[in-house]
């Protein structure tokens, strides 16, 4: 039985050995740098601001972004500088969602109004 055991650790520290290794040799660390490769993230970038509720975002039109201020009721373009253009003003309405493809704007409004 105590043979066994021993045969049984042995063969869990081997599969441990076997599975680190190519981990340990492809993370490309062994001389302690990272051959010019920089593993974080580069800074994230401010777009925009002042946006209120900006559920959905998708790529418009020269490198304009497309955002659905949702609760606002408008769907707004904000140019690669920061220039924002209402391309939708719906109040009452909730603009739920946008897409942009082969050169036209789709969005889609929740009508909010109450209804007598």
């Amino acid at each position: 039985m105590g043979s066994r055991i021993a045969a049984i650790a042995a063969a869990c520290v081997f599969a441990m050995f076997v599975t680190t290794g190519p981990a340990l040799a492809h993370s490309g660390n062994q001389s302690g740098g990272h051959h010019g490769h920089n593993p974080y993230p580069p800074p994230a970038t401010e777009v925009a601001s002042q946006l209120i509720s900006p559920l959905k975002v998708a790529f418009g039109p020269h490198g304009n972004y497309l955002v659905a201020e949702a609760f606002a009721g408008q769907l707004r373009s904000i140019s690669p500088p920061g220039a924002k253009t209402v391309v939708v003003s719906a109040p009452g309405q909730e603009i739920a969602g946008v897409s942009y493809g082969f050169g036209t704007t789709y969005y889609f409004n929740n009508d909010q109004r109450r209804r007598s």
